[in-house]
């Protein structure tokens, strides 16, 4: 189910129920039938139609377990486990529209302020997270402090 409901996340109910209409998992045609539901709901309650309603959230969390036996060979049983899911719907009324230059301005602004906040956690790290140089001459001297050491160990310096 949860496949399904990732390809409706932020989608408008129109697009969302053609999607669910053409795909081929079984979840599909459950989901489509919820959304109708929760169409119809909003309808009667006067917060917009399908054309002007999107799906702002939707989760699946794991309901009870229906527990049953099936019989097996030579008496033996193997459970059975009769899965149920909770579904959670928020439907939202799509509002007007910004103008790409509004978007574009947002972005920009957006922007600015992660690129002046990186600059001030810079200016506050003054030490270095990692050693500068080569990886290959740390691992050089890795390997001759690691000769020196078992040739310590025999007896010779």
């Amino acid at each position: 189910m949860r496949l399904v409901i990732d390809l409706v996340r932020g989608k408008k109910v129109a697009l969302a129920m053609d999607v669910l209409r053409f795909s081929k998992n079984r979840g599909a045609m459950i989901l489509s039938k919820f959304l109708d539901s929760a169409v119809a709901t909003a309808k009667s309650l006067g917060h917009g139609d399908e054309s002007s309603l999107m799906v702002l959230k939707i989760a699946v969390d794991e309901g009870p377990k229906l527990k049953r036996w099936r019989a097996r060979a030579k008496g033996s049983a193997y459970p059975i486990q009769k899965k149920v899911s909770h579904i959670t719907l928020i439907l939202d009324e799509v509002k007007g529209k910004k103008s790409a230059q509004e978007q574009e301005e947002e972005t920009k602004a957006v922007q600015k302020a992660e690129s002046a906040k990186k600059e001030q956690t810079l200016v506050k790290d003054e030490k270095p997270k990692f050693k500068t140089g080569s990886s290959a001459s740390l691992k050089t001297l890795k390997t001759e402090r690691g000769i020196r050491r078992f040739f310590r160990k025999s007896g010779e310096k």
